[in-house]
Formats: structure tokens, C-alpha cells, sequence
């Protein structure tokens, strides 16, 4: 460190203690451990009509590189954009309800 005189015969050390300590361990020992992050995927693996977040609000796939959010505002996205999977799955119904077609009503 670069020793500065002034007035009178005090020295002061200019630059300071160094904020990193030496070793290392020490350094994550005080700041803690970081909380995971979420698992992302690109933009184009995600299926038409499944919804993902990005920044914080909620989409919907509509085309190739079109979504739509939940205030139905479009948006463009590219390929490689990286997104958040839908936290709350959609809800399949039973394969029961899906193939159930209306009922003609008898002749009487």
C-alpha cells in the first residue's frame, strides 16, 4: 500500500484494509448460502397453448414465436428467450369426460 504523509509527522495508509479476506471458506461462511434458482427453458421448447412466466407475469403460447398474457396483450418472442415452465399444471380431465358426446334425447 502507498504510504501518504501529511501535515505534521502522522502517516496515513491510503487504500484501506482489503474487504475479501484471504481464504476463501471464510467468505461464503458469512454471506450464507444462495437460494436456488428456478429451472428455465427456451422459449421454443415449450409446447402451442401451455402457459410460462417471463418477468414476472403470466403467458400463453399461441404460435411459434407468439404469446399471449393474461391481460390478452400479444408478444414476440425469440427462440432462445429463456422462461419460466407453468408453476401450476394444467388440469387434464378424465379421458372419460373428453370422449362424452351429447346424448340425442328418445323419440317418444
Amino acid at each position: 500500500m502507498k504510504n501518504e504523509s501529511t501535515s505534521g509527522n502522522r502517516e496515513v495508509k491510503a487504500g484501506g484494509q482489503n474487504p475479501l479476506p484471504e481464504d476463501r471458506s471464510k467468505l461464503q461462511n458469512t454471506t450464507g448460502p444462495t437460494p436456488p434458482m428456478p429451472p428455465t427453458i427456451q422459449f421454443q421448447k415449450i409446447p402451442i397453448g401451455q402457459h410460462f412466466e417471463f418477468r414476472g407475469r403470466r403467458y400463453q403460447k399461441l404460435a411459434l414465436s407468439m404469446a399471449s398474457d393474461e391481460d390478452r396483450n400479444g408478444a414476440i418472442f425469440q427462440a432462445q428467450t429463456e422462461v419460466l415452465p407453468d408453476p401450476l399444471p394444467e388440469v387434464d380431465l378424465p379421458s372419460e369426460f373428453a370422449r362424452r358426446q351429447p346424448q340425442a334425447k328418445p323419440e317418444r
